[in-house]
């Protein structure tokens, strides 16, 4: 991995480019400062402009130069580095603080990576890093066994500091969120408590990761919960509930909430609850306007195998094609029974259109 600045981007073809890179610090490898090479790349999208520009100073990951011909015929020496991660492997403008962080972490050997300093730099990289950075650290994070055991008081603050960061992208603090409640990280429960307050960007995450660290969620914050105006925080409310909403307000939910993540949660609950005593409750969640909503409900009445086979041939008849694919789709994961209605379907109902729908679903045709 090399720092340095970029000279003479030049396109060699419709998608090849090269340029030289004056190295102005080796983070990893021999490269002495001062000194020059080739990098290379390709560029797929034609339309835009190449991803390294003149005089830009960029963080970089090299890797050897692919094989095939048409790379032989671009570098017939051999004479490049390509950008690593298909070129994606570069970092505009890094901040000193990044670099270094990057530096240190490298330079431990890979078993020490996984011990209390590697895992404090890349807690420190998820703080201090650029965005993209971080979001690495955060995956590596996530590959540390016993990642609670080894994670210092130091390293604890710095995720916890963005984890209640407001700045930082909603989306990267929902996954440290994420990784909290699934690796079970209790120094940072207090973050966490924070990060469930309204206005916190990623409320509906957080409760979900103290659902993880706590076992569930007290019934009384589930009923708050389910009276949000936020849909995730009643997918929250309905998912962690256990017995804490009674089911025919989950019922009521799955027929009336605006929100497809709350109807796909509330057929996730009604099914683990009771089972095939759900059935004629979850049925008409085959017919929701949502994609996301049908195939939960699919996959999870074709789950109760044939004890559904009868329901689900019912909802077919009469059906047209468009109206049908939710029903049959649930008999083709319903078992040997579901696959025996099916193969009636698709010799007798009335509309080939549903019987093609019946062979699709048995792997005898293809399409949509």
């Amino acid at each position: 991995m090399l720092l340095g600045t970029v000279h003479g981007p030049t396109q060699l073809d419709l998608h090849g480019w090269k340029a030289t890179l004056l190295v102005e610090r080796a983070v990893t490898g021999r490269a002495a400062p001062g000194s020059s090479l080739e990098i290379a790349w390709e560029e797929l999208a034609t339309s835009r402009p190449p991803r390294l520009a003149e005089g830009e100073r960029v963080l970089v990951a090299l890797a050897p130069l692919p094989s095939g011909s048409l790379w032989m015929q671009r570098f017939p020496m051999r004479n490049a580095l390509a950008l690593g991660a298909g070129g994606q492997a570069f970092l505009r403008s890094p901040a000193p603080a990044t670099v270094d962080l990057v530096a240190r972490y490298l330079a431990l050997l890979p078993p020490a990576r996984e011990q209390s300093e590697g895992v404090a730099l890349l807690a420190a990289l998820v703080q201090d890093g650029a965005p993209v950075m971080a979001l690495e650290a955060l995956e590596r994070l996530s590959e540390v066994p016993g990642l609670g055991e080894r994670l210092s008081p130091e390293a604890a603050g710095a995720l916890g500091a963005v984890l209640v960061d407001p700045g930082r992208p909603a989306g990267d603090r929902a996954r440290l969120a994420r990784l909290v409640g699934e690796r079970r990280l209790l120094a940072l429960r207090p973050s966490l408590e924070r990060a469930t307050r309204p206005g916190s960007g990623i409320e509906a995450a957080a409760w979900d990761a103290l659902a993880d660290l706590d076992g569930g969620l007290p019934p009384e914050t589930v009923r708050a919960l389910l009276e949000r105006p936020d849909p995730g925080l009643r997918r929250v409310a309905i998912e962690h509930a256990g017995r804490a909403i009674p089911e025919t307000r989950v019922a009521s939910l799955l027929r009336n909430d605006p929100a497809p993540e709350v109807r796909r949660a509330a057929v996730k609950a009604l099914l683990g609850l009771s089972g095939e005593a759900a059935l004629e409750t979850v049925a008409p969640a085959l017919f929701d306007p949502d994609p996301a909503v049908r195939t939960e409900a699919a996959r999870g009445l074709g789950a109760l195998g044939s004890q559904a086979v009868p329901t689900l041939r019912s909802l077919v008849e009469g059906r047209e094609a468009r109206d049908a694919t939710g029903p049959i789709a649930a008999l083709g994961l319903a078992g040997p029974d579901g696959q025996a209605a099916l193969r009636d379907i698709a010799e007798n109902h009335p509309d080939p259109a549903v019987r093609r729908l019946a062979e699709i679903a048995l792997g005898h045709l293809t399409g949509d």
